[in-house]
């Protein structure tokens, strides 16, 4: 199971999410103490889960995929909720974990070093948990289902080819947040940032950027907001004057559109910085 190879990395995934468990959360994540056994029968597993690398312009970033929804729920709670069994909304289908605590790396360090404790090893160890990026890692979680809840008959896709292309552009999505927030951390406007990482992904994943697709993942039908993601990357004030934001969204889809004509996928990053560069939103 691919989530017994984290585990050794990520002990509190061996803590089940439960009322009285962020005692042990707290220790698994700040002390890297595993609960004796470490049980991890709280996840059911699949055959078609993997854990892979994906490569980047902003460097080399892990991929988890977890086909059973119940087991990338599990998996948020022991990382994002300090083991608490609380709700993931089913909105969410993917996820980028930032800075989690690699132990075994730690441990790993920590042994080399102790074979020459008193010859420096003990500094050499203080100076590597200073710089926490030796030890922290970035984790994208992907779970299964239709992009954005759109359902395949929306789409030109059956029901089986629809979650294959769903599961590559919420891979693809993913990583062009972990791509831009890297390389441009400093330009952060949540809409035009939520469309560029569509068109990226649409572009990987089915080879061009599909105009009308992308205003159905935000809920945009005929012109108008219908329900949909939009309105989460909006303050309340914004939310008062849908359909103000909803012409400037669809002028921006639109000028997306035009920039993404005959692109080809393996100019997708270069196309997405460049995007990020030209933009056409400022929230």
């Amino acid at each position: 199971m691919v989530v017994e190879e984290l585990a050794r990395r990520f002990p509190q995934l061996c803590v089940r999410p439960a009322q009285d468990a962020e005692e042990a959360y707290v220790r698994a994540v700040t002390k890297g103490i595993v609960p004796d056994p470490c049980d991890l029968s709280h996840f059911g597993g699949s055959d078609a889960d993997w854990l892979r690398t994906e490569h980047t312009p902003a460097g080399e970033v892990e991929v988890l995929f977890l086909a059973r929804r119940e087991d990338f729920e599990t998996f948020l709670r022991c990382t994002t909720r300090r083991c608490r069994p609380e709700a993931i909304p089913t909105t969410i289908g993917a996820m980028t974990l930032d800075g989690l605590v690699d132990w075994e790396c730690v441990r790993a360090y920590r042994a080399l070093c102790a074979l020459r404790w008193d010859e420096g090893g003990k500094e050499e160890f203080a100076a590597f948990v200073a710089d926490r990026s030796q030890y922290r890692v970035t984790l994208v979680l992907l779970s299964e289902g239709p992009y954005s809840a759109l359902g395949a008959e929306h789409t030109p896709y059956d029901e089986q080819t629809w979650l294959r292309v769903s599961r590559e552009i919420r891979l693809y999505h993913e990583l062009a947040h972990v791509t831009c927030r890297r390389l441009m951390p400093n330009d952060k406007p949540p809409v035009w940032d939520e469309l560029t990482a569509d068109a990226h992904g649409l572009l990987r994943a089915t080879g061009a950027y599909d105009l009308s697709l992308a205003l159905r993942f935000l809920g945009i039908q005929d012109g108008r907001y219908a329900g949909g993601r939009l309105q989460e990357y909006l303050c309340e004030e914004q939310r008062e004057h849908m359909d103000a934001i909803v012409a400037q969204v669809l002028d921006a889809c639109a000028h997306i559109d035009r920039f993404l004509a005959g692109a080809r996928q393996e100019d997708s990053y270069d196309l997405l910085l460049a995007l990020k560069r030209d933009s056409a939103l400022t929230y």
